[in-house]
Parts: C-alpha cells; structure tokens; sequence
C-alpha cells in the first residue's frame, strides 16, 4: 500500500496535475525524519499498519525469513540454496535504485560463498524472486525511443516495498538515522513503489533515464 493508501500522506500533490501542467505549491509534511525511518522499515503491508512500534517492524523480517526457507524453493518447485537467495536479498538490499548487472550480483555473492554463482544462476533467483513480487526492477528509457542505451543500460534494481530491503540487512530506523546515505536509498526504493501505484491509476509506467 501506499502512504496516501495508509493514510501517512497528505495527497496535496497529484501525479495526474503534473502531466497537466498544474501549477504546484510546495506542501509541508507531517513527517519528521525519523518518522519517515520507521515507515521505510515498517513497509507498506495492511498487517503492519494493525501493530505498532517494533513489533510492526517484525512483518518484515519474518517475510524475508518466509523467502529464504520457504517461498523461494516452492514458487515452481525448484529446490535453491536458502543462504545463496539471503545473500543475493542482501546484495540486492545494498544496491538499491542503482543500475548494475547480474554479473555484479554475483561477484557481490561470491565474495560470501564458497562456491562460484553463474549468470544463468542469478538470473534463475532473480526470476523466481520477481514470480513472488519480492523485486520489481525498474527498465531504462529515452526520449530517443531507437537510442542504444535503453538496450545496454542495466535495469536498476528495487524490491516491491522499501521494507524488505530493511529486512534483509537486518537494520531498523535508529540504523537508517545514523546512516543518511542508506535513509536516501531506501527512501527513494518506497517512493518508487508509491510512483508505481499512482502510475498504474493512470495507464502508465515508471522507468529511468
């Protein structure tokens, strides 16, 4: 859900009236920094938004435990590694809103895992993990729409919710207060997701440039 769904935005400012060239006025939030720390962590789940404090943080890790032992071998009956697919969700988790390349993602796994990890390897988890909306990449795009770039440029990687990002490097909101540069990655993953959601109203599509 998003923070206008969840009643943690104030919806002054409308993706439609910017396509419309409606004149905006800046609009103060309700929001301090630490609250908007707690919310990256805590996620856009409805079961989250029923419990409070910590204990709504919990939602998040116990569904990356629920992919690590669970969701990732029974999503098509194929049997993988649960601590390849913890590691590939931290790796993910670190290189949230960049663009960079299987081939990366498995140098980054490498460096934890005895045992080498193939493209086509990556590229099977990361499909499974896209088949349980766990990632949702995002594609490039160009105004230019025969540009080379939109072909060579990697996707740049996000999780469906901010949350799950949190979960898997096992951080909460006082880590993301003492990290600002982590803060701005996963704040920028949850307002992507909000950005999907809007966009979706209306027939459209968030990609980069």
């Amino acid at each position: 859900m998003s923070l206008w769904e969840l009643g943690e935005s104030n919806g002054t400012v409308s993706l439609a009236d910017l396509f419309e060239n409606v004149e905006l006025a800046p609009k103060d939030s309700k929001l301090d920094l630490q609250q908007i720390a707690y919310l990256i962590c805590r996620g856009g789940w409805p079961q989250a938004t029923l419990l409070h404090g910590t204990i709504a943080l919990e939602e998040a890790r116990d569904y990356c435990e629920a992919i690590y032992t669970a969701d990732i071998h029974r999503i098509d009956d194929v049997r993988r590694s649960t601590a390849r697919t913890r590691l590939l969700l931290r790796s993910y988790a670190r290189h949230q809103g960049c663009a960079f390349s299987y081939n990366r993602l498995s140098d980054d796994i490498k460096a934890n895992d005895n045992q080498s990890v193939s493209y086509e390897t990556i590229s099977d988890y990361v499909e499974a993990l896209r088949k349980l909306f766990v990632v949702e990449d995002m594609s490039a795009w160009n105004p230019n729409l025969r540009s080379r770039s939109v072909i060579m440029t990697s996707d740049t990687r996000y999780f469906i919710d901010s949350s799950i990002a949190a979960g898997a490097l096992a951080i909460g909101p006082q880590d993301l207060m003492n990290d600002l540069n982590t803060l701005g990655l996963l704040f920028e993953t949850m307002a992507v997701r909000d950005l999907r959601v809007y966009a979706d109203a209306l027939y459209g599509c968030v990609s980069f440039s």
